[in-house]
């Protein structure tokens, strides 16, 4: 299944594109989270893993340009931890489990510009939780070796 290159009407700011952008973006996401339940389990191909990394990148760059830059903040942390964690430890898998779960969150409750305190309070979670997963010793497994 082919991913957007771009979300649809995403006119810098708008505030059209911000009321759309989490339906528009909803597919995306649901099939980031599938892509990862897939690799997580241990399935999952080479194209699967590429298009997972290629959905973050996406959401990293268009979030912040229809107005949800919280959401780039997290594809920008998840992306970091995807390329860099042992995800062959339960923390490191947590850790994507939880930056996914934000960026459902952000996109169900329309959370735009930086969240206010929600959004702050959630970013720092997983800012510490990243650079957690990123000082454990190095392991056997990263998401870009799988490929």
């Amino acid at each position: 299944m082919p991913i957007r290159t771009a979300w649809p009407g995403s006119r810098r700011g708008s505030t059209r594109s911000r009321r759309a952008t989490p339906e528009i973006a909803r597919p995306d996401y649901e099939r980031l989270a599938a892509l990862w339940q897939q690799l997580r389990s241990g399935g999952g191909t080479a194209d699967e893993t590429e298009t997972l990394q290629r959905i973050v990148h996406d959401f990293k760059g268009q979030g912040g340009s229809v107005g949800y830059p919280l959401i780039s903040d997290i594809a920008a942390l998840l992306g970091e931890v995807l390329r860099a964690a042992d995800l062959a430890s339960e923390l490191a898998r947590r850790a994507v489990d939880q930056h996914i779960a934000a960026i459902g969150a952000v996109l169900h409750h329309r959370m735009t510009g930086d969240g206010g305190a929600q959004g702050k309070a959630l970013k720092s979670t997983l800012q510490a939780l990243a650079a957690k997963c990123l000082a454990a010793p190095p392991g056997a497994r990263r998401l870009r070796d799988e490929a």
